[in-house]
């Protein structure tokens, strides 16, 4: 016994923590109790903050924005009122001791609740990712201040979902995700709290949701599975959570999950409450900055209550866990945004007014770097204002001076001008431009092929398993399927039609398709039409279908001459197609209408499976 006294004596003990506990925002605790990790655990002995980590890019930045739900004269009236005094009398107060004195009902009120809901439904789109498409979006929290509150706000989801709220949900919403917004509720229930029984039926019914809404038989003797099941969704580390019919697009939580949990498609954090203290704000912010993918830029956070307030606590909170560093930490404001866009517009504008005016042969090199340079900056900029949720796709022409249809304009000149300048070797490898560069605003509405593809695979059996579907999932991911064909088809009916032939025959003979990869008889059946085409191209024009081959193989859009051209034309046989041909074109212009000829085909025929 003694020996392991020694032994103990002399121990040496490290510990780790993410979240340390400073005298700044010290614990309650009786006697003499340690109040703070140093005085728990001893000094610090290494500091590695979320400033380091951000400039390491082992996690993102934040961005925060502060909203309300009335305006600043709804404030002043609201104060007034509660303090009996007139609204010249408080004019001189500070806005967060204005916003200390209002009445905690103001925000439990059902005008506060279903704009706070609205915001989410109709102004998050671009916080949520939906230009990336359906089964790529990024998934969301929104913390309450009571269990009252996050049930309140789930039963309003649920009305959104069944069209019975306020509002209705946008059609650019509805366009990407026809059944957003998903959503599910988790908070702790104990036996002993007085609102137990009324919690636990409560519950039960977002369980029963739940499991009409995802085909699972939860129950509240089961609630830690269900837990565990949000968790996982939300999280989607797991294959079959990849596809749209098995996500969750947001949670309603009180505290669970603002601690410990990682999800790194989580993009966005919902706070409607008061202002946490230091290291729960900090440990509910980082559930949103885990690295994804290049699109989410930071983790992003929507307060909406006490905006002034909250802010200057979360720059204290920040100056506390990032030694004064939280310029580091934080994405700009919205009004530092607007004016970072509206200064690149100028310059851009500045290179060049319009993009029809950009005539890039007759620009030397310098002019090119200056003008790729000043369309990269707009890129940037333009990506960034997007993303808040003040930002209107209205504000373009209106706010901004530049409409949104410039951008293709623009950015096709831009990806010209890139060209040229790589086609040098020399120049291009010392160039201070960024060659690698890829833009951030292209917006896109067509549906995402390969995660089409990846619905349809699951359809197809594989190894010795029987081919058995639950019914449940069989026509809800074929109802997916055949939407998302649907949506393809009015951007790219080529493709559209290619892929419904192979669903369809999947779907009449499973068994005949075992094993086999969807991806590949994709590019079988699309290989198939392209080389009938050149057949039939050769053989109507009478030229080598080989030549023909390799100029649609090598053919580039931007080209106004294709490689391969003038070899294609020494081919052709002008005397078998004169005798063929119902209406031959003269021997004069055969060589040019038969290049325009193909020119047509590629575009029209041929390009449309390449664009995907």
């Amino acid at each position: 016994m003694s020996s392991l006294i020694l032994q103990s004596a002399y121990s040496l003990w490290y510990g780790f923590t993410g979240t340390p506990i400073f005298k700044e925002n010290a614990k309650i605790a009786l006697g003499d109790l340690p109040r703070t990790t140093a005085q728990q655990y001893g000094d610090c002995l290494h500091e590695y903050t979320v400033k380091e980590a951000i400039h390491d890019k082992a996690v993102l930045g934040f961005q925060v924005e502060y909203k309300s739900t009335f305006s600043q004269d709804d404030l002043d009236r609201l104060v007034a009122q509660v303090e009996q005094k007139d609204e010249l009398e408080i004019t001189d107060w500070s806005i967060p001791d204005k916003e200390a004195r209002l009445p905690k009902s103001i925000y439990e009120a059902d005008e506060h609740m279903w704009e706070v809901v609205r915001s989410i439904v109709n102004k998050s789109k671009n916080k949520l990712g939906f230009a990336k498409g359906s089964g790529q979006t990024y998934n969301a929290l929104l913390t309450t201040s009571s269990i009252t509150q996050a049930q309140r706000y789930f039963r309003m989801f649920c009305a959104v979902r069944d069209g019975e709220s306020p509002f209705e949900i946008e059609e650019q919403v509805k366009r990407v995700l026809p059944d957003f917004p998903k959503v599910a509720i988790t908070y702790s229930i104990s036996e002993n709290e007085e609102a137990s029984v009324s919690n636990q039926d409560e519950m039960k019914k977002a369980i029963a949701y739940y499991n009409q809404m995802f085909g699972t038989s939860y129950t509240i003797e089961t609630m830690r599975g269900y837990n565990r099941n949000i968790n996982d969704r939300l999280a989607r580390k797991r294959e079959n959570y990849l596809v749209r019919s098995e996500q969750l697009d947001l949670v309603i939580v009180v505290d669970r999950l603002l601690t410990g949990f990682d999800a790194p498609c989580l993009s966005t954090l919902f706070i409607d409450r008061q202002p946490m203290k230091p290291h729960d704000l900090i440990q509910a912010f980082s559930r949103t900055n885990r690295l994804f993918d290049k699109q989410k830029k930071y983790g992003q956070i929507v307060t909406f209550q006490v905006p002034k307030t909250f802010e200057q606590r979360v720059k204290e909170a920040l100056i506390l866990y990032s030694n004064g560093g939280q310029n580091d930490v934080l994405a700009p404001s919205w009004e530092e945004s607007k004016e970072l866009f509206h200064q690149a517009i100028f310059d851009l504008k500045e290179v060049v007014t319009r993009p029809e005016e950009i005539n890039l042969d007759s620009m030397n090199l310098a002019e090119l770097k200056k003008f790729i340079k000043a369309f990269q900056q707009f890129d940037k900029s333009y990506a960034a204002v997007q993303v808040y949720s003040e930002f209107d796709d209205q504000m373009m022409g209106a706010d901004f001076p530049f409409q949104s249809e410039e951008y293709e304009a623009y950015r096709g000149k831009y990806e010209n001008a890139l060209e040229i300048l790589t086609k040098d070797p020399e120049e291009g490898g010392k160039t201070e431009i960024d060659i690698s560069y890829e833009l951030e605003s292209v917006k896109t509405e067509e549906i995402n092929y390969e995660y089409i593809l990846m619905l349809i695979q699951a359809f197809v059996p594989s190894g010795d398993d029987a081919y058995e579907l639950i019914p449940r999932e069989d026509q809800k991911a074929a109802a997916e399927v055949d939407n998302y064909i649907a949506t393809l088809s009015r951007n790219n009916p080529k493709l559209a039609d290619v892929l419904q032939q192979i669903w369809t025959n999947i779907l009449s003979d499973p068994e005949a398709y075992r094993d086999q990869d969807v991806s590949n008889m994709l590019e079988d059946l699309i290989l198939q039409q392209e080389s009938q085409m050149v057949k039939q191209f050769a053989q109507f024009w009478h030229v080598d279908e080989d030549e023909v081959a390799y100029v649609v193989s090598n053919f580039n859009e931007k080209n106004d001459k294709q490689p391969g051209e003038n070899e294609l034309k020494k081919t052709g046989d002008y005397q078998m197609y004169r005798e063929h041909a119902e209406q031959p074109v003269s021997k004069l212009k055969y060589g040019r209408a038969m290049i325009e000829d193909l020119n047509d085909l590629v575009k029209e025929e041929i390009l449309p499976f390449r664009k995907r």
